[in-house]
């Protein structure tokens, strides 16, 4: 499928043209933009039937009209070429932030294990190792809660540590309460978000009589082990930084059960705009719950990278366009079966020139949407194909095809 880039320069509609401002350029008729541009100059475009005009500063065309429909951007699964909108213009409602317990289970590979192998080398550490098939795999935090105890009071530090290749975030270190009395539950300071892939692992400083003897902690009916956390003399044996910060390679075997904790996820508005893909807004339960995305200034939209979280329950998705945030046209409905869950989709449609987008949930029951949405924006002329996407068929794939 392609456009017929060698149509005739004759034959265009006549158009009443807007009063240009500025000074006079000329007209061009041409698939490719002129070579020479002045302030004020019109260009006919050919390939995509539309009129440009050169604006004042002479640094930008600006879109004046479309001649006809059915025109499109190649479809395109790239996340780089899609533009993170500017600003969240409004949402229907957001869920309260909340924390998820992560705790080994038979099913889950969920591992404890100590470094080192003597009290004489100073210090230990523990490490939870987030295997393959843990259900917490692509949950992005921004805190955790855990039971904490030590034979000194103040704080500790515990480790997250990023798994070799992956990419969802950084190694971090989180600092947490503690005390001799404990185990209590204790709630870290929040930070940078991060999303957890298999080969993760959260690391404790410790020492080795407290590996071998640890205690539980529970809440309810959950039930783990405690984080303990030995407080030794830099000048000892175990030097100065000796709390496992990542390092060492894993010793011991895999517990039968596992450290209790809790993540804090967030499901603020604020990360529809945020650079991580995993990082969702997450509505509560509702009819027609929506975003709206502003990209600051009109743009020529043809596609949407939208990545859909799993807890979202809406059936039916409109994806609209508007110039105003008021006047609002579908050029997508998409039933959300056709989607992958947590994972990007790209979805295409005609090209259109506006400022915002709105992610609408229409099956008109209450439902939750959780997602983030990117778009991507016509930057040239060439990049696009002749070809009518229905704005209503839902049969059709998300490229359009």
């Amino acid at each position: 499928m392609g456009c017929n880039c060698n149509k005739p320069k004759t034959g265009l509609e006549k158009k009443e043209l807007p009063n240009m401002g500025g000074g006079g350029g000329g007209v061009e008729i041409d698939s490719s933009e002129p070579t020479t541009k002045t302030a004020g100059m019109l260009w006919v475009d050919t390939d995509s039937n539309k009129t440009f005009r050169r604006n004042d500063a002479n640094d930008a065309w600006i879109n004046l009209q479309y001649v006809d429909d059915g025109i499109v951007l190649d479809a395109s699964t790239t996340f780089s070429n899609f533009t993170v909108p500017s600003a969240v213009t409004s949402v229907s409602s957001t869920k309260a932030d909340a924390y998820y317990t992560v705790q080994g289970t038979s099913g889950n590979t969920f591992s404890v294990t100590g470094t080192a192998s003597s009290a004489a080398t100073g210090a230990r550490s523990l490490q939870n190792l987030f295997g393959a098939d843990h259900a917490a795999i692509g949950k992005t935090f921004i805190g955790v809660k855990a039971y904490t105890k030590t034979n000194d009071t103040g704080n500790y530090f515990m480790y997250w540590c990023k798994g070799s290749g992956n990419t969802g975030g950084s190694n971090k270190t989180i600092s947490i309460s503690a005390s001799t009395s404990g185990p209590t539950l204790n709630t870290s300071s929040t930070f940078a978000a991060v999303t957890i892939e298999a080969g993760d692992k959260f690391q404790f400083g410790t020492s080795t009589s407290l590996i071998t003897n640890y205690s539980k902690g529970t809440t309810g009916t959950i039930t783990g082990s405690t984080l303990q956390n030995f407080v030794y003399d830099a000048g000892g044996s175990g030097g100065t930084g000796s709390y496992g910060n990542c390092g060492g390679a894993s010793e011991g075997s895999p517990t039968s059960g596992g450290l209790y904790l809790e993540i804090l996820q967030t499901f603020a508005s604020s990360n529809l705009t945020t650079a991580s893909q995993t990082m969702v807004w997450e509505s509560n339960a509702e009819t027609n719950p929506n975003c709206v995305l502003d990209w600051g200034a009109l743009k020529d939209f043809g596609q949407v990278a939208l990545y859909l979280s799993s807890e979202t329950t809406e059936t039916q998705l409109l994806i609209q366009v508007s110039a105003d945030a008021s006047d609002w046209t579908t050029v997508r409905t998409i039933n959300v079966d056709q989607l992958t869950e947590n994972a990007t989709n790209y979805i295409r449609f005609n090209l259109i020139n506006a400022r915002y987008i709105r992610i609408y949930g229409n099956s008109g029951e209450s439902k939750v949407l959780a997602c983030r949405a990117d778009a991507r924006i016509n930057s040239g002329f060439g990049d696009h194909e002749h070809v009518d996407i229905s704005s209503t068929d839902t049969t059709l794939p998300s490229d359009g095809t």
